[in-house]
C-alpha cells in the first residue's frame, strides 16, 4: 500500500486538482450543493471524466507491480480499518485510499472536489 501510495497518490492528486481548475466554476457557482450534498447532472458528468483520467493510471500500476485488483482492495479494505496501525493511531495511507474511493464513490468525489474549489487558499490537498 505504501508503494501504491507513493507513486499514485501524487499522480491521483494531481488529477484532482486538474478537474478543480477544469471545472472550478461548475462547483463555485454550487456552494449550497456542496454543503448539502446535493448533486447535479453536470457533477455527475465531471465525475464520469475524473474516473475516466485515474482508472487507466491504477490499473497500470497493478500490473506493472503484478498485484490482483481483489489483492489491492483488501489492503484498501485493511487500510481503512486500521489493522495495520496502533491503536487509535489512523493509518497512514488513508488520504490515498480516501483518493482511491472517490474513483468509485460519487459522495466522495464530491465532497473532495467541494473541499478543493471552496477552500479559502484554494487548494486543497491530502497528506
Amino acid at each position: 500500500m505504501y508503494k501504491a501510495s507513493m507513486s499514485l497518490g501524487p499522480q491521483l492528486n494531481r488529477i484532482l486538482e486538474d478537474i478543480g481548475k477544469e471545472f472550478s466554476t461548475d462547483f463555485q457557482e454550487s456552494k449550497l450543493e456542496c454543503s448539502t450534498g446535493e448533486y447535479t447532472l453536470k457533477h455527475s458528468k465531471v465525475h464520469e471524466i475524473y474516473v475516466g483520467r485515474c482508472e487507466s493510471l491504477v490499473e497500470a500500476f497493478l500490473e506493472e507491480e503484478d498485484v490482483e485488483r481483489e489483492e489491492f482492495i483488501n489492503e484498501c479494505e485493511e487500510s481503512i480499518e486500521g489493522n495495520f496501525c496502533a491503536l487509535f493511531e489512523e493509518d497512514v495511507n488513508i488520504w490515498f485510499v480516501e483518493l482511491l474511493q472517490s474513483i468509485s464513490d460519487f459522495s466522495v468525489f464530491h465532497k473532495s472536489l467541494c473541499r478543493l474549489i471552496n477552500s479559502p487558499t484554494d487548494k486543497y490537498r491530502h497528506k
